[in-house]
């Protein structure tokens, strides 16, 4: 009934190296993004902001939430979480400002889904550390790109 996800012992290597990085930038969080193979719970309650979905988005981390979610917003370091897993979905969302995004299909293996085989870029810039802008780009003639957004 779903895939583990994050378990105790991450979650808690993820908020010592948040607070590391802290630390080491006088207090001030550091802008991250977070790539997870199997997507957060979260992402069925997210605002959709444009993407195609061809799978269940709710194929999520079930098993297990330890409170992954939480932990990033009271770090206020990541402000966009990847997610594979599910290669039919490229889909981009926001909850509680913070972009939840799939990765999507960039190889012409498995999945023969054309829509929504590309990749996602997303970009940083040091002088605009809370600064991020990600877009889809489509590798074929019948794939969708989608507008960049920011946050």
């Amino acid at each position: 009934d779903g895939w583990t996800g994050y378990t105790k012992k991450q979650l808690e290597w993820y908020r010592n190296c948040s607070e590391e990085l802290k630390t080491e930038n006088n207090g001030v969080p550091v802008t991250s993004m977070m790539c997870c193979h199997i997507p957060l719970q979260e992402v069925v309650s997210m605002e959709i902001l444009h993407g195609v979905c061809n799978e269940n988005m709710g194929r999520t981390s079930k098993a297990l939430n330890v409170g992954t979610f939480e932990a990033i917003k009271e770090q206020g370091d990541v402000k966009i979480l990847v997610f594979g897993h599910s290669h039919k979905i490229n889909v981009i969302g926001e909850l509680d400002g913070i972009l939840m995004g799939y990765a999507g299909k960039i190889s012409s293996g498995s999945y023969h889904d054309e829509f929504s085989r590309g990749g996602r870029i997303v970009k940083f810039n040091e002088n605009e550390p809370d600064k991020v802008v990600t877009y889809w780009s489509g590798v074929l003639p019948t794939s969708k790109d989608q507008p960049a957004v920011v946050i």
